[in-house]
């Protein structure tokens, strides 16, 4: 077969690769894969097949199995992979056999992965902020306890959402997988476990939500005997009003006066004698 002019000293993509790698995976299911024996053993057919322009399909059902007697067909004859169900390592360069350990699904299976591995962080995140709800302290009043139950709740609903559509992704991701039948995928991390509710527990405490403790009522303290009434004090008697003192004026008067009625009574007994 004549080299593609397109192709002409040119090597393969990773994803030629890893197409071919999974074709002859499935096909041989209990070979073993070696990176450096299949660089050095199958690399330069490979390559030369990609330039004479055969897919990766045709170049994995030209590798055919016999027993030293009868020819058979290549299993990889029976093997139908869609276009991109298996693709290199990502930025490996062209010409590079790829790890078989490092083969990538198709790009719809890889969106879905990321999305159910973003939904199942997303849950354990909300599942912790449960835990640290359960971690505080007692609330203080009925107020604060409301306000706590409200928050409790509006995580729950977000965690069991994201189970819900983590559990959604994880069908489809099967059911992807399904079509292709591709054994050798790497399985998706574990759901997080929901919280667990023991015998004789209260579910609020378990999800973060502690009741108040009620406090004793305090007794009340006895009544004070009242205050014997103080006798009513004896009135004083009135303070006598002080007498003013006269003034220069008045004293004047008062000797005049007098100087005048002493002259009187002198006159008078004159006139006597």
């Amino acid at each position: 077969m004549a080299v593609w002019k397109s192709r002409e000293g040119k090597v393969p993509p990773s994803n030629w690769y890893g197409m071919l790698i999974a074709h002859l995976r499935q096909s041989f299911p209990k070979a073993e894969f070696n990176e450096e024996d299949l660089k050095t053993l199958l690399q330069p057919t490979w390559d030369e097949q990609w330039r004479n322009g055969n897919s990766a399909k045709t170049v994995a059902a030209t590798t055919c199995s016999c027993d030293g007697r009868t020819i058979q067909p290549s299993p990889g004859v029976y093997v139908n992979l869609p276009r991109g169900a298996a693709r290199g390592p990502a930025n490996l360069p062209r010409g590079v056999i790829p790890n078989p350990a490092q083969l990538r699904e198709s790009l719809d299976l890889e969106r879905l992965k990321k999305a159910a591995l973003a939904a199942a962080n997303r849950a354990k995140s909300y599942q912790d902020q449960l835990a640290k709800l359960a971690a505080r302290s007692n609330p203080r009043d009925q107020a604060a306890l409301d306000k706590a139950q409200q928050k409790q709740r509006e995580i729950r609903a977000k965690y069991d959402a994201e189970l819900l559509n983590l559990a959604g992704l994880r069908q489809d991701i099967e059911s992807e997988r399904s079509k292709v039948e591709m054994e050798f995928v790497k399985g998706l991390p574990a759901l997080p476990d929901a919280p667990v509710k023991k015998a004789g527990e209260d579910l609020d405490v378990v999800l973060g939500i502690k009741p108040p403790k009620e406090k004793p009522a305090k007794a009340e303290k006895p009544e004070k005997p009242a205050k014997a009434e103080n006798p009513a004090k004896t009135e004083k008697p009135p303070k006598a009003e002080k007498t003013k003192k006269p003034t220069q004026a008045e004293r004047d008067a008062a000797s005049m006066k007098m100087f005048a009625e002493t002259m009187a009574a002198a006159l008078a007994k004159t006139k006597k004698a």
